[in-house]
């Protein structure tokens, strides 16, 4: 019987497969010949004015250059006069000859701007952009994160708490990047918010990266990057902005689908697929508001080949973003910058991240998972739809089901865990993962989004803490902001004594459309609020309005520094100093001392910025050569407050008696910070090559002015080290950029006379 029933919903699915294939044969039509812009476009080599958190777009004809367009490079480097922020980014080719780059300023004031390629129609351009105050107070820029709290740019390194609450409707097709139109997209981002999410999901891409629409690779033979694809992401998520909600992609599918790179030319991470990513982060990296997540069933054909092919994946991609934009993979530990903890939800011991067995079972198990790596921020990547009753040939006994109860209350235990993403909404009607449409009560979602969302109640320094009240309860170092949250009661008991003064508290019942019930004023000391009956409460206490944090200030006035840890690595005549911050209060930076032998005194290595005040885990990381014969070096770790004093903080010894990286091939490319740094009279720039490459290594100044070409020439696989004098040079800071093949970076340094 449950044979024949498998053969039904085959044929309904294909049936609907044939009939939309036609609409999106005629979307393509609609789009493939569509290269004009959503975004201003400006002229080159002239003064224009931008808006922060408003992409801006500049665009070049250049028709004689012969090859494949999308592997010609050509880097654009933007200078913010004033601070000394540098951001790059790639040109892109958009078809009929055209190549264009895009800049989201994030911050005021004037930037500069300068191009470099081989080909001559692409160099040397250059330009000043005048940016100024957002006139949309609502206006935001890009989603990153502080410690393990997903945080969105409000201003000039100003940040605010954010949760990331996927919404999924595959019961719409309308609402897929490759069939909806622009009026559809804004149903699909009200629609979500009106069931209490803020992100709306592409669903996979797949080969549509080579080949719009389609899924498999299978069904073309592309190498490259489809334009017509990237249109409809920029139009959804063009619209995902103006509702104020994010875009959260899927990048690939599985392999028994054939929804992967894996049969495309060399296959993952292979020529191929790196060049989609070179295209997503110079089309789609200037871009705010999307993340981006690798796929679903990585188990069955990415993970089991190790680890490495994920997280080539994503360091490749954030070393040619501009800007910051998270990336997930579900189940995998990525261990990067710029990513997320990703979990699979069937409890599966093939992946690293994984919530028990239809899971997470309770509140317990999220703040678990959560507090596991303070780092990075979470995410259920697995899909948490209504209802979900799972096809037993999946092995899974139909366990999975979220009805309404259930549902409210898991993205209530996410927030009050300090910030796990959450991922909701339906499957499609044929599924066997189906479980009803529409939500029953979508106004107990809309509730939770109004709290937290709407209310900016979601502070960065949050954190969670079941002793003070009688549920679950998150607050502030400080002890101004208290969230408390109670399930099935009708009294809530909170401790509040230690608490400077009176702060307002307002309770909202979590089953009903949002409405706040005054509680008045509460006094330090033990307070237990009566509730007018049984229900699922949440009380806010304190004022919410206008807080925001910044990486310098944060909202903190004393000096403390918490070090929880400090380590050395050696290799390949390097070493990499890695230290964690619990605590950082007006810490201004670090100064890394260093001892070699016998020596009885300290001279400086080198200094790092502070990430500024924060009571989140903060994650430091610093690369000092070896240049000399000592067998062992001393490292201390000074700490300089913004008071001018300073403390060490703790010292660790490194043996350097063995390995030399000269005989050493590192995996692929790789700039590394110039030593010493500051310097005078001059420093070292090392590199790394996968194998025989040409490179140039060219050096600029703060304007932007070519100073040097410190290398131009095809070198050897391996490290090699050139020495910058800097005899004639004034103090200021300087950059050096390095270019291979694919491979674009740079590094500031600074010349202190």
């Amino acid at each position: 019987m449950y044979k024949y029933y498998r053969i039904i919903i085959l044929f309904f699915v294909i049936s609907s497969l044939i009939l939309t294939s036609f609409i999106i044969i005629e979307n393509r039509e609609n789009f493939k010949t569509q290269n004009e812009s959503s975004f201003p476009v400006y002229k080159i080599n002239d003064t224009t004015n931008g808006v922060l958190w408003e992409t801006m777009e500049w665009e070049i004809n250049n028709p004689d250059f012969t090859g494949n367009p999308f592997d010609l490079m050509a880097v654009v480097t933007f200078l913010h006069k004033a601070s000394g922020e540098i951001l790059r980014t790639e040109m892109f080719y958009d078809e009929n000859n055209i190549w264009k780059f895009r800049f989201t300023p994030t911050r005021t004031g004037v930037w500069e701007y300068a191009t470099t390629s081989e080909d001559l129609e692409l160099n040397g351009l250059k330009g000043v952009i005048n940016v100024t105050e957002n006139p949309d107070s609502t206006a935001y820029g890009f989603l990153t994160h502080i410690g393990s709290k997903y945080a969105l740019q409000i201003g000039e390194n100003k940040y605010k708490g954010f949760l990331l609450n996927i919404y999924m409707n595959k019961t719409k097709s309308e609402y897929s990047f490759r069939e909806g139109t622009e009026a559809d997209f804004i149903k699909f981002a009200q629609e979500a918010k009106n069931n209490g999410c803020n992100s709306i999901y592409s669903q996979v891409v797949g080969n549509s990266w080579f080949k719009f629409p389609v899924l498999s690779y299978t069904e073309h033979n592309s190498v490259n990057p489809d334009p017509v694809t990237f249109r409809k992401l920029e139009q959804m998520l063009k619209v995902a902005r103006e509702e104020k909600v994010h875009l959260h992609i899927w990048a690939w599918g599985d392999e028994s689908r054939k929804q992967t790179p894996i049969g495309v030319g060399e296959g993952i991470n292979g020529k191929e697929d790196r060049r989609i990513m070179r295209y997503i982060a110079a089309r789609l990296g200037p871009l705010p508001g999307w993340s981006l997540g690798y796929g679903f069933d990585l188990h069955e054909w990415v993970a089991n080949k190790g680890p490495d092919k994920v997280r080539t994946w994503a360091a490749y991609l954030d070393s040619h973003f501009g800007w910051p934009h998270l990336l997930s993979a579900r189940g995998q530990e990525l261990l990067l910058p710029n990513t997320i903890n990703s979990y699979d939800g069937f409890g599966r011991d093939q992946v690293t991240l994984f919530t028990t067995p239809y899971g997470p079972k309770n509140f317990a198990e999220v703040l678990e998972d959560i507090t596991a790596d303070s780092i990075r921020p979470h995410l259920y990547e697995e899909r948490h739809t209504f209802n979900r009753q799972d096809d037993p040939s999946y092995g899974t006994n139909g366990e999975w089901n979220l009805d309404m109860d259930k549902t409210r209350r898991l993205i209530w235990w996410e927030a009050m865990s300090g910030g796990m993403g959450g991922w909701f909404g339906f499957y499609e009607t044929w599924s066997p993962a189906y479980g009803g449409y529409p939500y029953p009560n979508p106004e107990q979602l809309r509730t939770h989004r109004t709290f937290w969302i709407e209310k900016s109640r979601f502070l960065i320094d949050f954190l969670p803490d079941t002793n003070f009240s009688s549920g679950y309860g998150l607050k502030t170092k400080d002890r101004l902001h208290f969230i408390v949250y109670q399930e099935n009661a009708d009294s809530v008991i909170i401790n509040l004594q230690d608490i400077p003064g009176a702060l307002k508290a307002v309770a909202v019942d979590t089953k009903k459309e949002y409405q706040e019930i005054e509680i008045g004023s509460i006094n330090p000391g033990i307070f237990n609020w009566q509730a007018p009956y049984k229900s699922d409460w949440a009380i806010a206490i304190g004022n919410y309005d206008n807080i925001y944090y910044t990486k310098q200030t944060g909202i903190y006035d004393s000096t403390d520094l918490e070090l929880k840890s400090f380590e050395a690595n050696y290799k390949n005549k390097l070493v990499t100093l890695s230290w964690v911050t619990a605590k950082e209060l007006n810490v201004s930076g670090f100064e890394i001392l260093k001892k070699a032998g016998n020596q009885n005194f300290w001279s400086s290595a080198g200094l790092v910025k502070s990430n500024g005040n924060s009571l989140l885990n903060s994650e430091y990381i610093f690369i000092d050569e070896i240049t000399g014969n000592d067998s062992s070096i001393t490292y201390g770790l000074n700490v300089i407050f913004k008071t001018g004093e300073t403390k060490i903080a703790d010292s660790i010894s490194v043996n350097t008696g063995k390995n030399n990286y000269s005989a050493e091939i590192p995996p692929d490319y790789v700039l590394l910070q110039n030593y010493p740094n500051p310097f005078n009279a001059g420093t070292v720039i090392t590199f790394g090559l996968p194998h025989k490459s040409k490179v140039t290594l060219t050096i600029y100044n703060n304007l932007g002015e070519k100073i040097q070409v410190l290398v131009n020439g095809v070198l050897p696989a391996g490290f090699h080290s050139y020495h910058f004098p800097a005899s004639e040079l004034s103090s200021g800071v300087y950059y050096y950029l390095m270019e291979a093949e694919y491979f674009v970076a740079g590094n500031k340094m600074v010349v202190l006379k």
